[in-house]
């Protein structure tokens, strides 16, 4: 018996071994993997990131030419506001203009014919 209980401790420990040896080459095949699945993770999160900052630095030039764009719009309504208030201000002077005398005399003289007291008229021969 004595033999028999050393060749079953040794059976045993052969197994034991036998079972760890696939359990390490398990660990490392399954630390080889999740490295892999790691690497690959890490390659798809720099390439979303990537995607993300051409689509943002695309979009930033887009904007910055339409601002551009707005700028020189601004400046053209800018200067149809002032062509505008100078018209405005012209259209104001005429106005006082056609209030006064002078511009009622003007205006019966050549719309009119209108002559003043002592005026001498010249006409075309025809």
């Amino acid at each position: 018996m004595g033999r028999n209980s050393r060749t079953g401790k040794t059976r045993r420990k052969a197994e034991l071994k036998n079972t760890e040896e696939p359990r390490k080459r398990n660990t490392a095949h399954s630390r080889r993997a999740a490295a892999r699945s790691n690497r690959t993770a890490m390659l798809l999160i720099t390439f979303i990131v990537c995607i993300i900052f051409t689509v943002l630095l695309i979009e930033g030039v887009s904007l910055k030419q339409k601002i551009l764009a707005n700028e020189e719009k601004n400046e053209q309504l800018t200067d149809a506001i002032a062509d505008e208030s100078a018209r405005t201000d012209s259209i104001k002077a005429l106005e006082e203009y056609m209030q006064t005398d002078d511009y009622i005399k003007q205006a019966a003289k050549d719309k009119l014919g209108l002559i003043e007291d002592g005026e001498i008229v010249f006409k075309k021969a025809e």
